[in-house]
Formats: C-alpha cells, sequence, structure tokens
C-alpha cells in the first residue's frame, strides 16, 4: 500500500496545529488496514483569503502541484490529494517528510563566502546589520524544484519549503499560491538565472506541455477539477515559453522576486 492510497482511503485524525502558519495548518496522521503514515492537513475553512487569488481555492492548488509534479516524473511535490472527509472539511492532505536537520540546500553564509557547490543568489544585511550571501546547492534535484517553480508560477518558494532528504533527494512544500495567470514567480533558487535549459530538463516541460494540449488527457482533466481553466492555459504557455527561450528566467525589475521572508 502506497502513502497515496493511504492518503486518500485513510482515516485522518489531527494530531496537532503546526505553527506558525498564515493558514490553518494541522499536523496529522492517517490509518488504513493498520497501517498509519504522518500527514499535513490544510482545511479550506482554515485559508487566509487573498486579493490575487479566489477564496477557497489554495488547497486545489497544492493537489494540482502534486499532478504536475508527477506528470514531469521528478517527484518534487510529496504525494497530495484533496479529501472532504477530513476532520475540518474539505482540505489538502499531503504525506509528511521529515528533513535532514543536517543540510541546508539553501543558506545565508557571510558576504561573498560562497561555498563548493553553492550558487550566488543575492547579497543583503541580516538582522544585526551583517552583510550576508543568500545562496543554495547546486545540484540537480534542486534545479529541477527551480524549473518546476517557473512551470506552476510558484509565488513563494522560500527556503524554509524546500526539504532536505538524507538521501540527497529535495522535496518543495506549500504550492498555494501557484498557476495564477500573472506572472508571480518569487523564490529563492534563482542561481540558474539566464543559464541554459538542462537537455533532460527540457525533454520532461516538453512531454509536460503535450500531455497538457492533449485533450481528454488524465493530467487535464485533473487539472480542470482543481484550478481555472485560463490558469491551465498558462501553464502551457510557460511550459512553451520556458521551451523557446531555452534558458532558466531572470528576476523581475518590476515586481518583487524573493518571497518575504526569504526563510
Amino acid at each position: 500500500m502506497d502513502d497515496h492510497e493511504l492518503l486518500t482511503r485513510g482515516e485522518v485524525e489531527i494530531q496537532g496545529r503546526i505553527m506558525p502558519a498564515s493558514n490553518a495548518t494541522f499536523y496529522a496522521t492517517t490509518t488504513l488496514d493498520g497501517t498509519t503514515i504522518e500527514c499535513v492537513y490544510k482545511p479550506v475553512a482554515g485559508e487566509r483569503p487573498l486579493w490575487d487569488f479566489p477564496d477557497g481555492t489554495l488547497a486545489g492548488r497544492e493537489v494540482a502541484a502534486y499532478a504536475v509534479s508527477e506528470a514531469l516524473g521528478w517527484d518534487v511535490v510529496p504525494p497530495t490529494v484533496l479529501r472532504g472527509d477530513a476532520p475540518a472539511g474539505l482540505g489538502m492532505v499531503q504525506a509528511w517528510r521529515e528533513p535532514d536537520p543536517g543540510q541546508d540546500p539553501i543558506d545565508l553564509v557571510p558576504a561573498g563566502a560562497t561555498p563548493e557547490g553553492y550558487l550566488h543568489v543575492l547579497d543583503a544585511y541580516d538582522g544585526n546589520d551583517r552583510p550576508v550571501s543568500l545562496v543554495h546547492e547546486d545540484s540537480a534535484p534542486l534545479r529541477r524544484m527551480a524549473v518546476f517553480d517557473v512551470l506552476v508560477n510558484n509565488a513563494d518558494r522560500k527556503g524554509g519549503h524546500v526539504l532536505a532528504m538524507t538521501d540527497g533527494h529535495r522535496y518543495g512544500v506549500d504550492h498555494g499560491v501557484s498557476f495564477n495567470v500573472d506572472h508571480k514567480l518569487r523564490t529563492v533558487l534563482w542561481g540558474w538565472a539566464h543559464e541554459t535549459l538542462d537537455p533532460d530538463d527540457a525533454r520532461a516541460v516538453r512531454s509536460l506541455a503535450d500531455e497538457l494540449c492533449t485533450a481528454g488527457s488524465e493530467l487535464v482533466e485533473v487539472l480542470h477539477d482543481l484550478i481555472l481553466d485560463q490558469e491551465v492555459v498558462a501553464t502551457v504557455e510557460r511550459c512553451e515559453r520556458l521551451l523557446r527561450r531555452n534558458a532558466m528566467p531572470v528576476p523581475s525589475r518590476s515586481r518583487p522576486s524573493i518571497p518575504w521572508p526569504a526563510f
């Protein structure tokens, strides 16, 4: 029995609230046939209204992000489902992934001291007015996450939204503010800006675009149930734009490109 089946059919039980979080977020478990896994539960009723996203849609966007992650074959997003029978009502339920506390794929270092194997993002000052540099590792899992964020138009890729697994895999979480038709990419993963798209990544993006353009495909049907029709079209356009330019985007000069706070 895999995690997706447990999340879909298991009994969800809230164990506690995760603090702080801008929306109601619960640590929970789901149990089926004697098997229990940990999960995160975000009920629609606990979503804070946003001016630029329709009310009550953040949970669906989280599930849509998982669907795109699966279509790409990159396992960026942990298994995620929409449940209408959870304790606080309709909401997103996502498999818990415990990060390795000894790894820092995204970090602040003294200004100019970018470690080997890391990429520089920006220079700033910390809370004690010391000059620091924001850096992130130069790894394939994180690079694919950066590409994924471009495709889903992720408006909130904070450092804490990257979970470093012991085996080197990296999961991304908190995709409720994704898929907007307006350009809203805000991320700490700018280290590959201007760089040519990796050929393997480009092939995965091409495959995703083709699937999104196939009427009646399972992915298209799933996304139309979770996000607006025009947002599905905008996702195709982002795929095609990235492939056409064959290079990773650069930070915008007309709007914020780093989420606040960055961590």
